[in-house]
């Protein structure tokens, strides 16, 4: 107790409750540091825990082969290394996949090219006359000309064997001209036209037509 003035002051309650403040103060920041150290620790062990690799093949949910990609440590080592899916990054892997994505460029453009020389036949051919039985009466062709048809026309009238499935058509079941394709690639198809025509059909010979319209003038 301190006399002041007659008058009796009591010191110590206030320098007590100051002294509980400043410790409260100090167990709440101490409490904050440990949050943040703990969080921090957290995120530095989720980047600790994935990997930089290298895709191998093509992957749906990952990326192309020969891309870089981060994956967690435990996915590479069950799921992409034991099956050939990936590979961790050095020198040599690097190199290999260089060498890879090279000769996978060059097989491409040699495919293209292969291919758009089978193109110029197909088209260069023209049209591709097709013989077919006719109903009497009518223009109805007996039948119908299928892919199998048109695989064989061709083969034979240019050259280049077709597979079935890559022949395109419209439903042919009469006497006509009509239009399909063949897909060479995934990138490249042929485009022909067709004419359909009646057994014996024989194809006019050239200027025969203005050779007798000149023949009935001079007649005249």
């Amino acid at each position: 107790m301190v006399e002041l003035s007659g008058a009796s002051v009591a010191m110590p309650r206030r320098r007590s409750a100051s002294l509980t403040l400043i410790a409260i103060v100090a167990l709440v920041a101490a409490a904050w540091a440990s949050v943040s150290m703990t969080a921090f620790a957290a995120i530095s062990n989720v980047k600790k825990s994935k990997i930089k690799v290298i895709l191998t093949q093509d992957h749906p949910k990952l990326g192309k082969a020969g891309q870089e990609v981060m994956v967690k440590k435990g996915h590479f080592r069950n799921n992409l290394f034991p099956y050939e899916l990936a590979v961790k990054p050095d020198r040599k892997v690097v190199e290999q996949m260089r060498r890879e994505e090279a000769r996978k460029r060059r097989e491409a453009d040699a495919l293209m090219a292969e291919s758009m020389e089978l193109k110029k036949k197909i088209e260069e051919t023209g049209t591709f006359i097709v013989q077919r039985k006719v109903r009497e009466g009518s223009d109805k062709i007996y039948g119908s000309l299928t892919p199998t048809n048109m695989a064989e026309e061709i083969a034979l009238k240019s050259g280049v064997p077709v597979r079935l499935a890559s022949i395109t058509l419209p439903k042919i079941t009469e006497l006509g001209e009509y239009n399909g394709s063949v897909q060479l690639t995934d990138d490249v198809s042929a485009y022909f036209s067709i004419k359909v025509v009646p057994e014996g059909w024989t194809a006019p010979e050239e200027g025969a037509e203005g050779e007798g319209e000149g023949e009935g003038e001079a007649e005249a």
